[in-house]
C-alpha cells in the first residue's frame, strides 16, 4: 500500500446520514466514497481553466518565496 495521510473532517448530521446512505447503496466504505469523490473533483479541476490559471499563479508565487529561502 502506498503512504497515506489521515484527515478528520466534520460534517453536519444531515450530510453524514446522506454519506452513509450513499456508501451503503454503492457498496463502498465511507473512506472509498470520499476517495472516489475526491478523484472526480480533481478531474473537474484539471479541466477548469480558471483553476489551472490560479494554480499556476500560486506556483509562481511559491517559487519566488522559495528562491528567497534557498
Amino acid at each position: 500500500m502506498t503512504a497515506a495521510k489521515v484527515y478528520t473532517i466534520r460534517v453536519p448530521e444531515s450530510d453524514a446520514q446522506q454519506i452513509e446512505f450513499v456508501a451503503r447503496v454503492e457498496g463502498l466504505s465511507i473512506n472509498e466514497l470520499f476517495r472516489t469523490a475526491l478523484d472526480q473533483y480533481f478531474e473537474v479541476l484539471r479541466d477548469d481553466a480558471g483553476f489551472v490559471g490560479r494554480a499556476k499563479a500560486q506556483l509562481a508565487h511559491d517559487r519566488k518565496i522559495a528562491k528567497r529561502l534557498v
